[in-house]
């Protein structure tokens, strides 16, 4: 099993500040409030308010979908990641 010595990391400030802009904006489409937010090189820990109408999974989905388009990254047939919309 792959270990933290493992992971990609990400320790360019501009793309950082793209992934930062990127929960934001994930976060105002989906009418979630950010009450904290910390980038690190490896993963991102973040709180958050919302309304209980919605899974757990479907604002993760969300999230992931959110910081795939920020930092570029797109399916192979050039769509989101995750087809599930909150």
């Amino acid at each position: 099993m792959p270990g933290a010595a493992d992971r990609f990391r990400i320790t360019n400030p501009e793309k950082l500040g793209q992934l930062r802009v990127g929960v934001l904006a994930t976060a105002a489409e989906t009418g979630r409030r950010i009450a904290a937010l910390s980038l690190m090189p490896d993963h991102i820990h973040m709180a958050m308010g919302s309304a209980m109408e919605r899974l757990p999974q479907d604002i993760a989905l969300a999230f992931l979908n959110g910081l795939a388009r920020a930092a570029g990254v797109v399916s192979a047939a050039g769509r989101e990641l995750c087809h599930i919309r909150i």
